[in-house]
């Protein structure tokens, strides 16, 4: 089913679609899970070059339980959205945990069978493919708050591998126990809609900025769009401390990782950034804003002006 169409449906509508989606994702998972067991390690699944070992939820040590707050958890977790008795469940079924605790530590693998989402509480992940060239490529960083999986509730299996940038602690939500509870507490759907919903305005944020503009564009905007969502000590707002190396950075805006470097050093000679190894201080971010949305209004303007056989073969 295609999220982006439920949501214009409305949240009522919506919320009793979610109900049976989640249901469906959940008995899914659970036919793919039994198709995997036993299957060998290092096989590749529709095509994805990507190697899929064993599932490593084994190897997830969990801690103590406590309550996840974030950017997208707290649309879980609005306190007007759920009363206590509705929370009390939900913080029986999140499972707070450490995850793999060393660097580049794999949460899942390309292929195999998604089970449940996956919500940062510290600590960084970023999601990538491998490309038919062998190559890796970024698909987005996860942060803390904010959730990962999601991308594989349609299909039933995870389109991207997900890795630790650092050492992160993750909440668990399993699919079976969510599309339960989704039943029993229908302002769980609505909340789990509006995430579903904002998880869909994020990535088509990122793919408008991405797409058929400058290296310098991009990753000005890939700048501004961190300093947003990265914890930032309140005596320096504007301080980046990059949890992922430069490389990864301008893969995740399609950029090779010498423009990426050769972008930044543009940056810094304009007085726009300093930097020093995976700190970068924005010292001009309303420069980088300008050129973001000078980029946006000039590619708006060409589209309204071009005719619309141009328009539509675009």
């Amino acid at each position: 089913m295609c999220v982006g169409r439920s949501l214009k449906w409305g949240l009522r509508g919506g919320s009793a679609i979610l109900g049976g989606f989640l249901a469906d994702c959940a008995s899914q998972s659970k036919r793919l899970s039994r198709s995997h067991t036993g299957s060998a390690q290092g096989g590749k699944v529709n095509g994805n070059a990507d190697k899929v070992g064993a599932s490593t939820n084994a190897n997830i040590r969990y801690g103590p339980k406590t309550a996840p707050l974030g950017n997208d958890l707290a649309l879980l977790y609005p306190p007007p959205a759920l009363d206590d008795d509705s929370l009390l469940k939900l913080n029986s079924l999140v499972r707070p945990v450490h995850c793999l605790p060393r660097r580049r530590a794999i949460l899942y693998r390309a292929g195999t069978p998604c089970q449940a989402i996956y919500a940062v509480n510290s600590g960084a992940m970023k999601s990538y493919r491998i490309t038919a060239a062998g190559e890796q490529q970024v698909a987005a960083f996860h942060l803390p708050g904010e959730f990962l999986g999601l991308s594989g509730l349609a299909r039933g299996y995870h389109p991207f591998s997900a890795e630790a940038l650092q050492l992160t602690s993750i909440c668990v939500l399993p699919f079976e126990r969510l599309s339960e509870l989704a039943h029993e507490v229908p302002a769980l759907q609505r909340q789990l809609l509006r995430l579903l919903s904002s998880t869909i305005a994020r990535e088509e944020r990122l793919w408008e900025a991405m797409t058929g503009h400058s290296a310098d564009r991009r990753l000005a905007f890939m700048l501004i769009d961190l300093r947003r969502r990265l914890p930032s000590r309140r005596t320096a707002p504007d301080e980046l401390r990059l949890p992922m190396s430069r490389a990864e950075l301008g893969s995740c805006a399609g950029l090779a990782a010498e423009t990426t470097s050769r972008v930044l050093r543009r940056f810094e000679r304009s007085g726009w950034i300093s930097s020093s190894g995976r700190t970068i201080v924005l010292r001009r971010p309303e420069a980088l804003r300008r050129l973001v949305g000078g980029e946006a209004r000039e590619a708006a303007a060409r589209s309204s002006a071009a005719p619309d056989g141009a328009r539509q073969q675009r």
